[in-house]
């Protein structure tokens, strides 16, 4: 093994090590805004609703992501062409799954569950983290593992900011109750 590319092996892991970490505080500190914030019933139906969304997460972009980092590892050059197949992919598979998540999600959750809440977290969860993904990877196929780490930890960054900012523009005490204020009757 060269000495170049240990150097290399031993930035990524630092990174990646040290962004897993950050993420993982960033992750703790959303729990428990969320926790605290919707109080044991709206974090149930929250987390339930979630839930559901889990079990199409899978399914988004077909695998095209990991085909992907192991193509571009194996040729660089190729990273345009799959970069924009899988954007592609994740978009064409998750519009039918969001709406058999939606559909799902008012079949097996009490009816008094907010639709703009199941709506919001379904294209939230199988729309828009699977692009974020997508990019994230696109970095880790370049062995570009900063990006990777700050794109991973960019978007829970963003869902504490966004949580927090709501919360606090609304002056709510359940920023759960916004989504039950704002469907209609």
């Amino acid at each position: 093994m060269n000495i170049i590319s240990l150097g290399r092996l031993a930035k990524n892991t630092l990174l990646t090590t040290v962004g897993i970490g950050i993420r993982t505080l960033l992750q703790i500190a959303l729990f428990l805004s969320v926790t605290r914030t919707l109080g044991a019933n709206g974090y149930g139906e929250f987390i339930s609703v979630l839930a559901i969304m889990g079990w199409f997460m899978p399914l988004v972009g077909a695998g095209c992501n990991g085909i992907m980092v192991r193509e571009v590892g194996k040729s660089g050059e190729l990273l345009p062409k799959l970069f924009g197949r899988s954007l592609f992919m994740v978009v064409t598979t998750s519009i039918p799954l969001i709406y058999l998540a939606i559909v799902t999600a008012h079949w097996i959750l009490p009816q008094e569950n907010s639709f703009l809440l199941i709506l919001s977290l379904s294209i939230s969860e199988l729309l828009c983290c699977p692009l974020v993904d997508t990019c994230s990877r696109a970095f880790q196929a370049k062995e570009r593992m900063l990006g990777m780490t700050l794109i991973a930890s960019g978007l829970i960054a963003l869902r504490l900011i966004s949580f927090v900012g709501f919360f606090f523009q609304l002056g709510m005490k359940s920023t759960f109750g916004v989504f039950s204020t704002l469907e209609p009757v």
